[in-house]
């Protein structure tokens, strides 16, 4: 179950990349393309729809990396999520939780 913070911050999360999208005047399709995250998700994520994602914080995470990285923007260290021992904080290359193999 999610906190109050947690889903407040995903709220903020979703609002930060959007705006930064639509400053860079980028449809979601046009993201969709170039991050190959669904637009289902990505709408997800703009909407700061945390039980959207599988394992919530954490992918949920993982997809505002990629879309941060897509537009070229920082993430503010309070809106990420926990980052366990196999994300991007403790290993050399940063794989997003729904491609990572399943064990």
């Amino acid at each position: 179950m999610a906190t109050a913070q947690e889903l407040k911050n995903a709220k903020e999360l979703g609002r930060l990349l959007q705006s930064a999208r639509q400053r860079e005047g980028m449809s979601l399709a046009s993201l969709s393309k170039l991050t190959g995250i669904s637009t289902a998700r990505l709408v997800a994520l703009e909407d700061g729809n945390f039980y959207f994602f599988i394992n919530n914080g954490e992918e949920m995470n993982d997809v505002a990396v990629v879309y941060a990285l897509a537009l070229a923007i920082e993430i503010p260290e309070h809106l990420r999520a926990n980052q366990s021992s196999t994300t991007a904080a403790k290993t050399d290359v940063f794989i997003p939780y729904f491609l990572r193999k399943k064990n």
